[in-house]
């Protein structure tokens, strides 16, 4: 089963038909004790909307997630947003023009507070996945963060070497056995093999079978591959600019907090959407699983049939 990203997780709750409308009065639910009104869901959408079944669902989806987010933020990694994050957030979901930013919350019939938690959790997931990658562990590989970054921020110059016939190709491959220089292999071959330059680029920029060469292969070593119409060559980097990891490590960690933080978040964000004591109001649904979130729980309203 594809595991639910928390943005899936959470437009899954606007799914399905409906059966009625709710309560607006009490408690909608409660959070580890915390209890949250059904008054909190209303400030979330345009003043006197019309609220169905799936709509106030997904809002106290956002809430309980909010709540646990923020919480856990705080507790286990210091981490609190600053009004000027969130503001810088909410202006990209909205727009630093006012008359867009109105134009934008009534096309969605929700309040700019709605607006404003959404904006917070864009911040402390941001903030969250770098956390994962300060903290290190076995889910962060560094390693292939740097050989990404390589890819668009080195030179590589690569030589082929290609068979004059056919029938060179033993050789080329007896050749090639073992740990040998580029330079080797082209002695011992001589017409055998015709060098191909294929100049100086960024490894992405050469071609495809070559690039895993050009990004990883040791400077001066030949390298015996295969195109993938069956044509055997021999590859290797002459020479090489790159910069190295110490010196461009901050580089690398944003790359891995985009690349790897967000699984990291999401796993998180789960573990703490199944360890929550949830208890939604009745009337407004029920807090357990539903189709599309494996066993993640969500608010699922009570017109919902998915399971």
């Amino acid at each position: 089963m594809r595991r639910p990203t928390i943005r899936r997780l959470a437009a899954v709750v606007v799914l399905g038909l409906l059966a009625s409308a709710c309560s607006t009065s009490g408690s909608a639910a409660t959070i580890d004790g915390v209890e949250i009104t059904s008054d909190r869901i209303e400030t979330l959408h345009a003043a006197g909307a019309e609220l169905d079944e799936q709509q106030r669902a997904s809002t106290l989806f956002l809430i309980i997630l909010h709540h646990l987010v923020t919480r856990e933020a705080e507790a286990q990694f210091d981490l609190v947003p600053s009004d000027a994050e969130i503001e810088a957030a909410l202006a990209v979901r909205l727009s630093d023009d006012e008359e867009v930013a109105a134009a934008r919350l009534a096309d969605r019939g929700v309040s700019r507070e709605r607006v404003l938690l959404e904006a917070e959790l864009d911040v402390l997931r941001e903030k969250l996945q770098r956390a994962f990658v300060e903290r290190g562990g076995p889910d962060i590989d560094l390693d292939a963060a740097y050989r990404t970054f390589l890819g668009v921020n080195s030179r590589a110059c690569v030589t082929l070497l290609a068979p004059a016939s056919d029938e060179a190709i033993p050789d080329i491959e007896r050749a090639t056995t073992g740990a040998i220089t580029l330079q080797a292999v082209q002695d011992e071959l001589g017409n055998l093999v015709e060098p191909v330059d294929l100049g100086c680029d960024l490894p992405t920029q050469l071609p495809g079978p070559v690039q895993p060469i050009a990004l990883d292969g040791e400077v001066g070593r030949a390298y015996l591959s295969t195109f993938s119409d069956g044509t055997v060559y021999v590859a290797g980097v002459t020479s090489r600019d790159a910069p190295p990891l110490e010196t461009v490590i901050e580089e690398v960690k944003a790359i891995a907090s985009d690349s790897q933080g967000s699984d990291l978040f999401d796993e998180w964000a789960f573990d703490l959407l199944r360890t929550a004591d949830v208890t939604v109001d009745a009337n407004l649904g029920a807090w357990k699983p539903r189709d599309g979130t494996g066993d993640v729980p969500t608010v699922v309203p009570n017109g919902d049939r998915s399971d």
